[in-house]
């Protein structure tokens, strides 16, 4: 991939979308989704997330095309997805869809630390992760047969929420620091040294933390606990193949739903024998 290109995609994770979610200052560079705003996650409005939103299974395939659909999937369930009135509400950070791109970042912290099964996993001399499909499905009380709730193609990895902020060009649109719903820590200015304390990030919500969905426990998890020996790893989705659902279009097929009775997580060797076991037109 060329610089330009690259740069490009880096943008679609930048803070552009910051003045569509909440209160925004340039000058003191603030974007805040509040206490009391929006229990859960705007869906996308403009920007290339909501091109791909709500595709039904065959504008799926046409979308993706043939070659990505041989590549492995990891599949999970997103327990914070919930039903309003047959349209999805996602009142957790994880994944996180703002700044028109996907990221998962706070949420599956042992399975992000360790590789996928040799069998489904992608050479890559950057680590683990790159070139693995990631898609989350509702939970069987929000819908049953389960259905899709979003799919990306992990393109960057990154080992703490530092790397992370620092090459995607300080993402407001995902900050912790900023919004209640944010999957990214904002590291402190100056930065800290340690990459992996708590200390070394700005606190949720200015001087407290008791706003965003992540509480204090969890806030430290998501930076700072390790996982048979490593750190998990932050995972971004290529905004060129990346697809977000609003309501339930996309489900697994009654048989294969039934079979599917870990909450955990389940790999497949390829995009294709998944879709093969869901329905929808």
């Amino acid at each position: 991939m060329n610089k330009l290109a690259q740069n490009d995609q880096t943008k679609a994770c930048s803070n552009l979308s910051c003045d569509e979610r909440g209160t925004a200052s340039i000058a003191q560079k603030t974007c805040i989704n509040p206490c009391g705003g929006p229990k859960a996650q705007r869906f996308p409005v403009t920007g290339r997330l909501l091109q791909s939103l709500n595709h039904g299974l065959r504008g799926l395939r046409n979308a993706i095309g043939e070659q990505p659909l041989a590549s492995p999937v990891y599949l999970y369930i997103v327990s914070t997805v919930k039903n309003e009135d047959g349209q999805f509400s996602q009142e957790g950070c994880a994944p996180n869809f703002q700044g028109d791109c996907i990221t998962l970042c706070t949420c599956k912290h042992k399975d992000r630390a360790s590789a996928p099964p040799e069998k489904c996993n992608v050479p890559d001399g950057n680590g683990p992760w790159r070139g693995i499909w990631v898609t989350g499905i509702c939970s069987a009380k929000v819908s049953r047969p389960r259905a899709l709730f979003y799919l990306m193609l992990v393109e960057r990895t990154y080992k703490s929420h530092a790397d992370a902020w620092t090459d995607l060009d300080a993402p407001d649109a995902k900050s912790a620091h900023r919004d209640k719903f944010g999957d990214i820590y904002e590291p402190s200015d100056p930065p800290g040294l340690d990459r992996w304390s708590e200390k070394s990030y700005k606190k949720s919500y200015e001087d407290s933390i008791t706003c965003h969905v992540h509480g204090e426990a969890a806030r430290i998890k998501d930076i700072e606990k390790t996982f048979y020996g490593h750190h998990p790893y932050l995972l971004v989705g290529d905004p060129r193949l990346s697809y977000l659902w609003s309501k339930p279009l996309i489900r697994l097929k009654e048989n294969f739903d039934k079979e599917l009775r870990s909450a955990h997580f389940h790999f497949y060797e390829h995009l294709e024998e998944f879709l093969n076991n869901c329905d929808g037109e």
